[in-house]
């Protein structure tokens, strides 16, 4: 989207001095006209295009919120472990976890607050920015070694708190995340 939207300006800006140079009915103005109507209806349609997938996206999380407050009514009314209730959940949840897996491809995480193993992996992250650090050592020992220390902190934050949130599902009685 980003080469299209250049590739329109530049063709704009060659049609504007190509109009400045040789007048409004030259031929390389309306060759450069031609290609900037042929880019701009691609960039037209890329819009268009998007712009179905984010309303399909939208409906989808409508679906979801539906199915969710379904779910909760039937549980009200039935029971929270009534066959109504439970069925009504299963939709629901299969409906949420695929719009979780849609927004971690984006890069939004806030479907899976409190879901640590499927979510974000701190330990993995900081123990790829140590090892990031590894060209530094290329420069000098000394900022190898300072590059690595600036990193050792929030690795050591992470595994404590790995450690807690185990301890806390263990004292919950469900089963221990490994990572």
């Amino acid at each position: 989207m980003g080469q299209l939207t250049k590739q329109m300006n530049d063709s704009l800006r060659a049609v504007q001095n190509l109009t400045l140079a040789h007048g409004a009915n030259s031929q390389a103005v309306l060759r450069e006209q031609a290609v900037y109507a042929s880019l701009k209806d691609k960039f037209d349609s890329v819009i268009s295009s998007s712009k179905k997938q984010i309303d399909a996206y939208g409906r989808l999380s409508d679906l979801g919120a539906r199915l969710t407050r379904h779910a909760q009514n039937m549980a009200a009314k039935y029971g929270a472990f009534s066959d109504q209730a439970q069925n009504a959940a299963t939709r629901a949840k299969r409906v949420n976890e695929e719009l979780a897996k849609i927004d971690a491809n984006s890069g939004r995480y806030g479907r899976n607050v409190g879901n640590y193993a499927s979510g974000y992996n701190a330990i993995s992250v900081n123990m790829s920015r140590i090892i990031g650090e590894m060209p530094n050592f290329a420069q000098s020992v000394k900022i190898g070694f300072q590059s690595i220390t600036n990193n050792i902190q929030p690795l050591k934050e992470s595994i404590d708190d790995f450690i807690r949130k185990n301890k806390d599902l263990a004292a919950q009685g469900n089963q221990l995340k490994a990572h």
